[in-house]
């Protein structure tokens, strides 16, 4: 029996927006205070750019950034990037950069226009530039656009693949409360996982998945959340079907919609995640519904290149109940590309290596294992 999704998702969308606008709106006039203030700064620092926590303070509403606490960042660039993020927090009358010599510096042209334009957007506001939850880097199914090669020394269909990824997480409205200290957002995510032989002449599409999803995300300091109902089909190529290996592969009518809640913790350097999913549609009607995940990222405070490279590292772990809960090990490790102009973008430069169940839908029943490296950016 098929379910009809579309409803469902309305009215959950509707009520979620609807029942958060009331909550929040209770305390959008909400004056910051120093201890708040200095906890939320200190999140970003440790969560966003993997900076000490110690290297910012809050007084009377003053931002102080310690030059001498940064390491190897570049003081001008984080002095610039905390400008852009502190423009929609309320309470913040200035920010200032303390030099390794003693001497200050303030941050010009921000606090008139920025403090106006803060105490419009602080309660509500329409296509934020940042999703709440951050990407799961070490994810292969996480929306990105990526370019990767892999080399596989397991896999019954290719040894060379490419592997061209295109999606994004858009947010498209986000809920502040600043008397609870915490934001809830809706927001769409959309994308196309590929894989092609490019051991063959000519280059062969071996499997194409399709991806939409609604996520509803949620952060208070250092934890986030995320529960997201989402779409997924899965199409075999037709170059492929025409080789020798493509006439022996029994197509399956793969789709299935589901749900997944994820939790998230920042501490330090480090971000622990793990959750959950459900198949709530599938067809085939064999398919099992459950699934497991977790992970861990770690990124560098030191950089490289004047703060333009950040070291990271970061695994996932899967295990799904269709594949008799064998667990599929992502390892991603490589550096992020850092610019103060691409504040809301992640794009990194990882070698990856994965060994479980293929993450092609026509394929989740192979084994494979594979080495790659990959550009990736998450918008």
């Amino acid at each position: 029996m098929k379910i009809n999704l579309k409803p469902l998702l309305q009215t959950v969308i509707f009520l979620a927006i609807h029942n958060l606008y009331i909550i929040t709106t209770q305390g959008a006039e909400a004056v910051h205070s120093d201890q708040y203030l200095t906890g939320y700064i200190q999140s970003i620092f440790t969560h966003i750019y993997g900076l000490p926590a110690d290297a910012v303070i809050v007084k009377g509403g003053i931002v102080v950034i310690d030059e001498e606490k940064l390491g190897a960042s570049n003081p001008e660039q984080i002095l610039d990037k905390i400008q852009r993020v502190a423009a929609s927090i309320l309470g913040v009358k200035q920010i200032t950069l303390r030099k390794k010599d003693g001497s200050t510096q303030k941050a010009t042209n921000w606090h008139i226009e920025s403090y106006q334009t803060a105490k419009e957007e602080a309660v509500d506001r329409t296509l934020p530039t940042r999703s709440l939850f951050e990407p799961l880097i070490a994810d292969p199914r996480w929306p990105r656009f990526s370019l990767t090669y892999q080399y596989y020394s397991k896999n019954r269909v290719s040894h060379h693949a490419f592997a061209p990824n295109f999606g994004a997480s858009f947010p498209l409205y986000r809920i502040t409360n600043h008397t609870r200290n915490d934001e809830w957002e809706i927001g769409i995510q959309a994308g196309l996982f590929g894989l092609m032989d490019i051991g063959r002449n000519p280059t062969a599409l071996i499997n194409a998945d399709y991806f939409v999803g609604v996520p509803i995300t949620y952060r208070s300091g250092s934890w986030s959340g995320l529960m997201r109902g989402y779409h997924v089909s899965s199409h075999l190529g037709d170059e492929f079907m025409l080789t020798s290996e493509g006439k022996k592969t029994k197509r399956i009518n793969l789709s299935y919609e589901g749900i997944d809640l994820i939790l998230s913790y920042n501490f330090e350097n480090f971000r622990l995640y793990g959750g959950c999913g459900y198949l709530v549609h599938k067809e085939p009607s064999y398919v099992k519904p459950r699934k497991i995940q977790g992970g861990a990222e770690y990124y560098s405070p030191n950089t490289w290149l004047g703060g333009r490279l950040r070291p990271i590292i970061g695994l996932d772990l899967k295990a799904e109940e269709n594949v008799l809960w064998h667990t599929g090990v992502s390892l991603k490790a490589g550096v992020q590309l850092e610019n103060s102009k691409l504040l809301s973008n992640k794009i990194q430069l990882m070698l990856e290596v994965f060994n479980g169940k293929s993450i092609h839908g026509q394929f989740f029943k192979d084994k494979v294992q594979y080495i790659g490296m990959g550009l990736h950016a998450f918008l």
